[in-house]
């Protein structure tokens, strides 16, 4: 493929790349950090983009949005090969890979609609697997899939 082949997004002033975002995946990241048609800045999104590591990928650029340590956290829970590229000036200042901790404490609630954290709104989840993601609960001890948690 020549280079006129392929589409060329604008670059940001401010705010983050998101890369190696599994295939379709776009629109659950998205969610995940709360973005929606009210979002004042501008989003660019290319699904499935041919990656020589990962087939395809998505890769996601938001002008105007800082990233949480609960919104890291729930995508290394969606894929722990998501890169985030901080953006400042055009330019990338910060550079890293999302990574699962062995305690999750930033979720918004248990998928058990009966454990006691639901009440309490105390949430705490151990990772039991990373590949694929299992996290178990703290208090109702049940554990949970990928799917279930976001």
């Amino acid at each position: 493929m020549s280079e006129d082949e392929f589409l060329k997004a604008r670059k940001i002033e401010r705010g983050i790349v998101l890369d190696h975002v599994p295939a379709n995946k776009s629109f659950l990241v998205l969610k995940i950090l709360g973005i929606d048609e009210h979002f004042p800045g501008s989003i660019t999104l290319l699904t499935n983009v041919p990656s020589t590591k990962f087939g395809l990928k998505d890769l996601i650029k938001i002008e105007g949005k800082e990233i949480g340590k609960g919104e890291l956290e729930k995508l290394a829970i969606l894929s722990p090969y998501i890169t985030v590229n901080v953006v400042r000036d055009y330019k990338t200042v910060e550079k890293f890979r999302v990574s699962l901790p062995d305690v999750i404490t930033d979720m918004s609630k248990c998928p058990n609609e009966n454990c006691e954290s639901n009440k309490t709104k105390s949430f705490k989840f151990f990772v039991e697997e990373r590949e694929p993601v299992k996290l178990r609960c703290a208090y109702c001890n049940q554990v949970f899939k990928e799917k279930q948690l976001l």
